[in-house]
């Protein structure tokens, strides 16, 4: 990954924002993941 740029939403303590970082970086999806729930193909 490069260039992350976050945004904190309410509370701003250092636990939240890991906890939040973490579970973002849980969820994300693979290219081929997308492509399959939409029914394209994407090309970059």
């Amino acid at each position: 990954m490069r260039d992350v740029l976050t945004k904190a939403l309410g509370s701003t303590t250092s636990v939240n924002l890991v906890r939040a970082t973490v579970d973002g970086l849980r969820n994300l999806r693979s290219k081929a993941t997308i492509e399959q729930s939409r029914g394209v193909k994407i090309t970059i």
